[in-house]
């Protein structure tokens, strides 16, 4: 007899505060069409007793992408707005054999939001273990995305936090928030230089992108607000931060993190594969479905993509949203399954890659 357990992320449920207003393009990720395709997976899965454990592995909400002219949602706003209702009913349908652990887009999402919500869900703290398997967000191992109480200066938000609500502002305006990189070219020649440059760099390229001046005001949650010029002040040590507290490897992993270039997240994976043993290894945040071996060819690293086609990325595993991963657990080996969601199909969870590995 095995054990099957089904891990998702990456939904990013929000609230489009001023849809009813016509200089104001839908900033969100996740669509309408996004999150019924996602409430119909729940169902399913909800009916499928095969199915010992789902485990969401955050970024299940979002109160980071918000025009900075807004200020941002709280919880309750996106728990309570009807676009989320059916996903939050399927939410409640599967409670009592789920998981939830946070990410960075839903890192204030707090145990008791999850618990009074969904009734019999699980509180899951940073990281899920079992034996030899790790899954977890992800932000953690990205410079720009992990949360660091001490030398996040606002709020204990990381830069990325920020870069979020820039590119919200930009896509708000525009209708969206891609980056032309060509514009931005000699800033990247500067960063092979000096690679401390990098996080601030990022951020200066957003903000061009958006238009955006340092005086410009950022509204937080709290009816404060922030210069765009202040933000820029207070993450400027990020990258020589991360230095010291960790080691040139791990700060090299944490920007490559942030990128899809040299394997990504993937190259974390690999890193606490080697480190700490683990046999299979498993991470949202990219929003690239992927499913690679690792610590040559002796282990595993699966990523659960993301549910929002708005920004998914494709990569050469699979070329469409709607992702999740699934893995099997017999005696001697584990079966690990990377697949997409399919609600016209007769059999709506596509395998579309598999992977063995011997315990």
């Amino acid at each position: 007899m095995s054990i099957k357990k089904v891990f998702l992320s990456d939904v990013h449920m929000s609230t489009w505060i001023h849809k009813n207003q016509s200089n104001s393009h839908d900033y969100r990720w996740l669509s309408d069409i996004d999150a019924g395709e996602f409430s119909k997976c729940l169902n399913y899965l909800c009916g499928k007793d095969e199915y010992n454990e789902i485990v969401l592995l955050g970024d299940m909400f979002d109160n980071w992408v918000c025009p900075i002219n807004e200020m941002p949602p709280s919880m309750n706003d996106i728990f309570e707005d009807p676009c989320n209702s059916a996903v939050i009913a399927s939410l409640q349908g599967i409670a009592k054999k789920t998981t939830y652990f946070t990410g960075n887009h839903d890192m204030q999402v707090t145990k008791k939001d999850i618990t009074t919500l969904f009734p019999g869900m699980k509180w899951g703290v940073s990281v899920y273990y079992d034996n030899r398997l790790v899954a977890e967000h992800g932000h953690g191992h990205a410079m720009f995305n992990k949360q660091d109480y001490e030398d996040d200066h606002v709020e204990s938000l990381p830069l990325g936090y920020f870069i979020s609500r820039v590119m919200a502002t930009k896509a708000a305006k525009t209708g969206s928030d891609s980056i032309s990189y060509i514009k931005h070219v000699n800033e990247i020649f500067k960063f092979l230089v000096d690679k401390s440059k990098i996080p601030i760099g990022v951020f200066d390229a957003v903000v061009e992108e958006a238009q955006l001046k340092p005086e410009d005001e950022i509204f937080m949650r709290d009816r404060s607000s922030i210069k765009v010029g202040e933000v820029r002040e207070k993450y400027d040590s990020l990258y020589n931060n991360w230095l010291i507290k960790t080691s040139p490897h791990e700060t090299l992993l944490s920007i490559i993190a942030e990128t899809t270039l040299f394997g990504g997240l993937g190259a974390s994976a690999d890193y606490i594969s080697k480190k700490d043993g683990m046999q299979i290894v498993i991470f949202g945040h990219s929003h690239i479905p992927e499913l690679s071996r690792i610590n040559y060819n002796k282990s595993v690293y699966a990523n659960t993509g993301t549910w929002c086609k708005k920004t998914f990325q494709e990569d050469y595993y699979i070329s469409k949203p709607y992702n999740l991963v699934i893995t099997e657990e017999f005696d001697d080996k584990y079966i690990v399954k990377l697949c997409c969601w399919e609600s016209d199909k007769t059999d709506p969870i596509f395998v579309e890659y598999v992977e063995s590995i011997d315990k």
